[in-house]
Parts: structure tokens; sequence; C-alpha cells
């Protein structure tokens, strides 16, 4: 009996640990569906633009900043246009419940806040936290403004407030003859206001220490904002002046000439009623007439080849030399050396690097502004410094560059001084405005207004400017320095000074920047925002709103859309890490991984590609549990591949690593392979033994489950366990083209016949290229040479060019890489040829010639005919493909005859297949050269029951061959897998491919 109630006890304690069990996992399995259905998996892009996005705006309350009144998403913690916290309100009290962070971010980030003085008190606004967020569609209620006779202002407006707060000063007003005029915009509560009045006698009129935020305003700020307003205009001569805005009448309509390779045509639109919309709404027009200005890429597009270590010069020669509808026409940008195809991330890159030059004060062109934050403005000097001659130039190159930025929606990094702002709308400029470019001055300026004792300065009408560190008079008006400053003429003497720092000091390069600016982006369509939306358009959200980042951010998973525990633990210490970063520190982070350092005005779900299409923020995870792997950035793609770490240290380590390293250009993966080559384990020819992806360290075994991906050829490790200078491939020797033969044949070739030096063979077939196995006995493999033919083309003689590729009128003709194309895409068949597919003709995608001694190849159903001369153009390429694979005995060719095909643009592909050896020497290597654009290359297993079954082969395998690449195909790879070049939507470039063959 005592027996079995034991039993019965243990039995019950047993079911009750298994209940609780079977109910932790059901928790746990619950816990992880809802992290499943909390994440957004990748997608196929769709082609959506910014102005076609879906605004959440539009369906919430938004906020209004106490500042400057711009209306916010409710989600927003700032302000995006001047960065006040949510809920803080202007007001006179001497504490600021909330504050704001001031600063703007990015690589150019501003400098610390502090107190400025304004008008005649020489104090500031403050914040208070208000008891209601002011919201549309909400209560409005009205916030109190208190001011404390015993406490002093301890948080004061910072620039970027105290611009933003004063954005709508200014209205454009319509008068009878359909122009608009400036009218500056005055609060009722100022009216009748006794300019004499302080700030003392407005407290002591106020019993009750209450006063409103306006009269405070007014007081503080009266004689500085309320003075003259001046618009620049152009005078009978041209030149740039400055008018009274209440005299100057200015158009108000959306003017563009349309400009493509013929002609032009004229559109007009009134923008009154498109300026009064929500800025969302402002964004989404903007963005759709900007993509009217876009020139299609059919009808011709531009290259920017440039070299990195001589940015500045060769895109400044590059750009000046375009005409005015080519700066409308797609770009797309090369690094010279780098192969990097320029899918957007480049050009991020290259403006980025080229606005860094382009403003830094000591090339000349442009100053830091004098006071807490920094902006740029034009440099005075920038003629002594730069050339009479070639300033201007370089001014126009930065308007277009600047249009360029704007057209292309890409995001500035630099800021331009709020005076130069305006000038760029055409808004009026005042007295006030001058403290937005030299503190120093400004303060100078209000002491000699407000002291009654002047002459004691000593002061005459000139002004002073540095010059190579060394002070330059400068007369503002002429005979200035004869004249001194009395109580009488002051005022003349700061409007003369106020004319001579916002326009006369700069009026030429000013000019120059206008008008090539104007020339991509017309002027009327700027004329849409205030000068702080204009920023806030120009150089995006300036601090990283991780929240927004979160919510708008794709994952890709190793299984697709079936993350395991451990990817999703990463996702949360990925974001943890990024939540105690610095802003500074986000921002580099963002660089690393989209090429830019801000976020757009509609926060991250505005990242876009190359083309203007909505591109997001994803994270795809990399390889399994490689937890000494660094992130890899695909910038043109906003994709960060993250390994999978096995804990938040390891991931924050590596994850800081890249944002402490300052990482440009497009060979990152060097970097990685030398710190990671002693730890890769190498088969016996001295190659990888595995690899995902390309540049990162790998596993000795691939795990079953990991997808094939190529093995990047490495140096093997000596005797003594360290890399050896030079790969030993000792071919086995009953194998005839084993894939060592091949390799040293093919760079023999490259040193004997190419002219190569040995140290560039060594490393373009040892370092650069990739060897891909496709079957586990290795037997199936694939050899990819990156850019081997532009190697080859750099170090041949021009006599051998002249006389492999120029007509034999025109010896003296110059034979360049682009000229090379040119010559061989002319020289394609002008009809596609017809295959038999399951019994049907069909035309051939693509345009095709065989060409070769073997005189006719059967394929497809149809049969052949070779002529025995290769395209023009293409001669010299296949001469050099030849010398590759030769007969010992004979030192003659085996590779007797190929194919050239001729792909107008991604929607000729080739299908999956194999090609037949019964016309071929058994396993003998196919040699393919690719020119033009980067396709796809795909090997897909074969399913007869002769191919390798199970694990044996790779099911798939993907390639990007690229301009100059070289492929062999080698081994049993006919017979195991089928090859394909698919269709490739996107891709609007011709690409040429020549494949030899070794006949019989």
């Amino acid at each position: 009996m005592t027996a079995g109630l034991a039993v019965l006890v243990a039995l019950s304690v047993l079911l009750f640990v298994g209940a609780i069990v079977m109910l932790l996992f059901f928790c746990r399995r619950i816990q992880v569906q809802r992290e499943r259905e909390s994440l957004v998996f990748i997608q196929e892009p769709a082609d959506v633009y910014r102005e076609e996005l879906n605004d959440s705006f539009m369906e919430q309350a938004l906020w209004r900043c106490g500042v400057c009144k711009f209306l916010n998403h409710p989600e927003r913690k700032l302000c995006d246009l001047c960065q006040t916290l949510k809920g803080a309100e202007r007001d006179v009290a001497g504490n600021k419940k909330h504050t704001s962070s001031g600063s703007r971010g990015g690589s150019f980030s501003r400098g610390s806040l502090s107190s400025q003085r304004m008008g005649r008190i020489g104090e500031t606004e403050a914040f208070s936290s208000s008891q209601a967020d002011d919201a549309i569609g909400g209560s409005f209620g009205r916030p109190s403004f208190e001011f404390s006779r015993k406490q002093k202002p301890q948080n004061k407006l910072s620039k970027l407030q105290l611009a933003a707060s004063r954005r709508q000063q200014w209205k454009r007003m319509p008068t009878t003859d359909g122009l608009h005029r400036w009218v500056r915009q005055e609060d009722k509560s100022a009216r009748g206001y006794n300019a004499r009045n302080t700030q003392r006698d407005s407290i002591e009129s106020d019993p009750g220490g209450r006063m409103s935020l306006n009269r405070y305003l007014d007081a503080t700020e009266r004689d500085s904002n309320l003075s003259v307003g001046y618009i620049r205009v152009r005078d009978s001569l041209g030149r740039l002046v400055l008018n009274e805005s209440d005299v100057v009448a200015t158009d108000f309509h959306y003017r563009i000439n349309i400009l493509d390779g013929t002609g032009s045509s004229e559109l007009i639109m009134n923008l009154e009623g498109v300026h009064n919309l929500p800025f969302p709404d402002k964004i989404r027009w903007f963005s759709t007439e900007i993509h009217r200005l876009w020139l299609p890429w059919e009808s011709g597009h531009a290259e920017l080849v440039v070299r990195r270590d001589h940015l500045l010069q060769d895109s400044f020669e590059l750009v000046a030399a375009m005409k005015p509808y080519q700066l409308r026409q797609r770009w797309r940008v090369v690094f010279d050396g780098e192969p990097a195809l320029d899918a957007g991330g480049v050009m991020r890159e290259w403006f980025t690097l080229l606005f860094a030059e382009l403003f830094d004060p000591a090339f000349g062109l442009f100053v830091s502004t004098v006071g807490d934050e920094r902006s740029y403005w034009i440099n005075a000097s920038s003629d002594l410094l730069i050339g009479e001659e070639d300033h201007l130039a370089y001014f126009e190159f930065a308007g277009r560059l600047v249009g360029k930025a704007i057209l292309e929606e890409h995001l500035m990094p630099v800021h331009l001084a709020l005076p130069f702002l305006k000038h760029v709308l055409g808004v009026p400029i005042s007295f006030s405005d001058l403290q937005f470019l030299d503190d120093e001055i400004y303060n100078s300026a209000l002491m000699v207004k407000k002291i009654d004792d002047i002459e004691p300065l000593c002061l005459d009408f000139t002004a002073t400017r540095i010059v190579d560190g060394k002070p330059e008079i400068v007369e503002l008006v002429e005979g200035g320095a004869n004249i001194d400053v009395t109580r009488e003429n002051r005022a003349r003497y700061l409007d003369a000074l106020f004319k001579y720092h916002v326009l006369g000091s700069v009026s030429e390069q000013l000019l120059s920047f206008l008008t090539a600016l104007y020339d991509v982006v017309p002027e009327g369509l700027l004329k849409l925002f205030d000068y702080q939306e204009l920023e806030l358009l120009m150089c995006g959200v300036p601090s990283i709103d991780v929240e927004d980042w979160k919510k708008h951010t794709d994952f890709k998973f190793f299984t697709h859309n079936f993350p395991t525990e451990l990817e999703l633990n990463n996702i949360e210490w990925f974001w943890e890490v990024v939540e105690d970063m610095k802003n500074e520190d986000r921002v580099r982070l963002l660089q690393f991984a989209t090429g830019t350092s801000r976020v757009p005005a509609q926060g991250f779900k505005g990242l876009i590609s190359s083309d203007g299409r909505v591109r997001r923020f994803n994270v795809a995870f990399a390889g399994a549990n490689q937890s000494f792997l660094f992130p890899k950035a695909h910038t043109c793609f906003n994709r960060l591949d993250l390994p999978i770490y096995n804990s938040k240290e390891v991931l924050s380590e590596y994850v800081k690593l890249i944002v402490q390293m300052d990482i440009t250009g497009f060979t990152i993966d060097r970097m990685r392979e030398d710190k990671q080559e002693q730890e890769c384990h190498r088969d016996e020819n001295g190659f990888a033994d595995f690899k995902y992806p390309k540049g990162w360290c790998q596993p000795t075994k691939p795990p079953a489950w990991v997808p094939p991906v190529a093995k990047q050829a490495k140096r093997p490790q000596s005797s003594d366990g360290g890399p050896s200078k030079r790969a030993k491939l000792s071919p086995p020797p009953e194998q005839e083209f084993s894939l060592a033969t091949v390799v040293a044949n093919v760079k023999k070739a490259a040193i004997e016949h190419s002219h190569l030096p040995a140290e560039v063979a060594s490393r373009l077939f040892e370092e650069d290229a990739t060897i891909s196995y496709l079957t586990t006995d290795h037997k199936s493999w694939v050899y990819h040479v990156p850019q081997w033919y532009k190697h080859v083309f750099e170090h041949v003689t021009p006599e051998e060019l002249w006389e492999a590729m120029a007509d034999d009128d025109d010896t003296e003709s110059q034979v360049t890489w682009a000229t090379l194309f040119e010559q061989a895409w002319e020289a394609h068949p002008k009809q596609h040829d017809t295959i038999m597919m399951f019994g049907k003709p069909a035309k051939l995608p693509r345009f095709q010639q065989l060409c070769g001694e073997m005189g006719s190849y059967r394929y497809s159903g149809k049969t052949f005919e070779a002529q025995k001369k290769y395209p023009r153009g293409l001669e010299h390429a296949v001469l050099h493909m030849q010398r590759m694979v030769e007969d010992p005995a004979t030192h003659r060719t085996r590779l007797t005859g190929g194919l050239v095909n001729w792909y107008e643009n991604g929607d000729h592909y080739i299908g999956p297949h194999a090609d037949d050896e019964r016309d071929m020497m058994a396993c003998s290597p196919i040699v393919a050269l690719s020119l033009g654009a980067t396709r796809h290359f795909v090997f897909t297993k074969k399913t007869s029951k002769s191919a390798p079954q199970g694990d044996e082969a790779v099911a798939r395998l993907e390639l990007q061959i690229g301009d100059g690449d070289l492929m062999i195909m080698g081994g049993t790879t006919q017979r195991t897998h089928k090859h394909a070049v698919p269709k490739m939507a996107r891709c609007r470039e011709p690409r040429i491919s020549i494949t030899l063959r070794c006949f019989h």
C-alpha cells in the first residue's frame, strides 16, 4: 500500500512537472510567433517613388512645434525642423522642463549651443512644458507663459530654433498685376507698442508677473527683426544687388523649360495654392515635379569615371563640360580601379566625399560661419585663394552639384547658412540675419546701434577681411576710409556694413552659383518651400529616430521567412546596441550601410535607390553562428548583411568596430581577408574549402543547409603554418585539363603573352580570383577572374592594339576601352537567329554569331555555320584567351571556336542549358569573357539520372560577371550542371560575351 502510494505521488509529480514544461514550451512558442509576426520580411522591391508613399501622417493627429509651428508626425520626439522636444513651448520662464538636443547630426555636426544675444535685451527665450501637445484634430489649449523675476534664463534658443521660429516672418501677397510682394508679418499684440519700453517697464506694468509671449519677443527683437528687408535682384548690368523688399515685385509661378536633345517647351504653374499645403504634401508634389525633369535613360546617360585621390578635380572637369540637358540625364559614377557597379551607393558616396572636399574651408571656396553652429557661406576671398579665372567656374560647379543632389533626391552632408538659403529662394534678408553669418560682427553692430557716444570707437566706413591670415581693408562706400562714423550717419554705416557682408562681398560668386543651380532645378520650383523647409529637404532630418528606423526596416533570414531563435535574439541585440549609441555613431552606422549620413524628410520610409524608387533599409542574416565576422554593407540596396552572433557582446563589438573605422570605397572585403587569412582552412590546392560570402572566413565544413557559394583563391599555408607567398598548384598527372593546370597556364599566358607584371598576375589570378566547386569531389568547378581583360588592355603595346583592332586605313587612331566596346557592339548581327524549341521555331532572345575554324556547330535543333574571323574589336581579346589553353606539343591553341553573344539589355538572356560535349574534347575548359553590363550567371544542378545525386553536387550557384571579367568552366561541369544568363528587368545597358571552346 505504501509502495503504491509512493508510485502514485511520483507519477503526480512527474505529470505536474511535465505540465509546467509543456506550458513553458507553448508560452515560448507563442512569444516567438508574436515576434515573428511583428517582423517585416524582405519582399521584392515595388516600383514606388517617394510621392507615392502612403502618408500615415494624414491618419493621425500631428503635433505642432511650440517654437517653429512646424507640424510633426505623432511618433516624432523632436521637431524635424528645429529639434525642439515634443511638448516644449517658448516661454520667458527661467526653466526649461523639456530640452532639445539643439545640434544637428551627421558627419558635419554643428557645435554645442550657447546663448545668443538678441535685440536690446541681452536675454533670449526659453522653454516650458505645455500641459497638452498642440495637435491637429485635438483640443487647442492656450499655454500660459510665466516670467519669474527671480530666475534667469537657463536654456536659450539655439540658432536652429531661432531661424525656424522666424521662417514665417515674411509672406508673399498678390498684387493686381499678377505678381507678388513680400510683406512682413507683425503680431497684433505688437501694434501700438512703444519701442522705448524695456523689459523692466513691461514687467512693472504687469503686477502679476505675467505677460504675453508675443509682447516679450517684440520687446527683445523689435529693433533687429523689424528692420528693412532686402531682396537680391539683377540690375541693368546683370549684377546682383539688394533692393528694399517693399518695392520689388516677384513672380510666384513655376516656369520651366523642359529640355531635351532637340528643343524645349515651357510649363507655367501658379504656386500660391501649393505653397500653403502641409509639408508632407509639398514633398509629394515636389517629388512628382522633380521626376518630370528627369530625362529617360534611353535618351542618353552619363558615366563619370573619377580617381579617388583626384576626386574634386576629376569631378569638376567632367561636370563643367556638360551641356544643360545633360545635367538632367541619369548619371553613373565609377571610382577608377574599383569594381563596384553604381546602383545608387557609389553615387551617394561620391556626393558625400565631394561635398566634404568642395566645402572644406581649406580649399578656399566656402567658409564656416562664425558662431556656435556650423554652416557654410561663400568665401569673399575665393578669387585670391583659387584664382580670379577659376573661382567662378568652381562656384558654377558647386551650383550644379547642389542642384543635381536635389534633382536626384540625395541628401547633402553640409548646411548652407541662413542668408545663403534666403538668397536661393529670393526671400527678404534683414539685419538680424547677420548673426547667422558672424556672431562677432552682429554683436559689434548691435553695440554700435545702442551706445550714445560712438566717436571714441574711431570707426569709419570700412570693413576688414582676412586674406592668407592677414587683414585687408575694404571700403563700404567710395572714400569710406575718410568718412568717420557718427551718431548721425551710423544708420547708414550699419546698412552698408550689412549689405557688404550678406551680398556685396560675394555677389559675383553667388550669381555664378545660383545660375548653375537653376540650370538643374528651376528657381520657381524651389520657391515652394520656406528656407527651413528647403534645408530639411536638402539635408534631411538632423537626428536619427531609432523607433522610426525599427518601424521601416525589413529582415531576411537564412531560411526564408522562418527565423531561428538565435536570429530573433540578434535582432533584439542589434536594436539595443543602436539605441545605446550616441547620435553621431548612429550616423556613421547609417553611412556605412546606405552611403548617406542623413535621413530624408519622410523618415526611414523615404530611403531610395539610384533610380528614385523607394528601397527600405534591410538587414539580411548571412552565415551560421560565425561570431568572428564583420557586418557587410550593400549601399546600393540600403542593406546590411549581419552575421549570426552568439552573444550581444560579440555583436556589439563588431558593430562598434565598423562605426569607429573610416570605411570608404568598395574594397572592404580586402580588409576582412587580411585579418582572417590565417584562420581559413584550405584544401590541397591551396584554395579556401568553403566561403560565404566573398571575403569572409569560412568554417572547415559547410553545414548541409548552407547554399553553395564561391570559394576564393587564397594563398596556401607554408610548412610553418603561415601563409606562403605563392600558391603551388600541382595537378594530378591523369587530368590533362585539371584546375591546377588551367590556372597555371592562364597565369603563364598573362605574363608571357599579355605582358602583365608577375606581381600583377599573382594578385589577379591568386588573390582576386574565385573558385567555385560545384561537386563535393571538386571535379566540377568554375574559375572567375574579375577585370582580367582590363588588366591585359592596360599592359599591351599601342602597336598591338592598332594591329588587332584599328581600321587598315586608320592605323594612327587611338584605341580606348570605350571604343573597343563600341566597335564590338557595332559588329552585332542585325537580325535574331531562330532555334527550335519544343518542335517549333523561336526567335533567339539575343544576337549571336558562331566563329572559328570548326566549320559548324549544332545545338537547339539547328546547325550554325561559323565564320572564320571574329568580329572587329574582339579579335585582340580572343587572341589572349586562346593563348590560355595550348597543346603542349604543338603550342597551338585548343580553343578553336566560340560563340559571340550580344545582349541589348536585361530583356536579352540565355536559358538553362549544358554544352554538348560530343563535338568537344572531353572535360575541356570553356573560357568566357564578358564586356559591358554586369549580369548574373546561374548554375543549377542537373536532374537526370546520370547527374550526381543528393548532396554530391550543389543545387544552385549564382555569380555576378562584370565588365572585363574572365570565367572558365572546367572539369565535369557540363555533365553535372546547367548554366544560364537570366533576364534582368532593371538592366538597361548592353553586354557582349565571348565563349571559346575546344572543338575537335
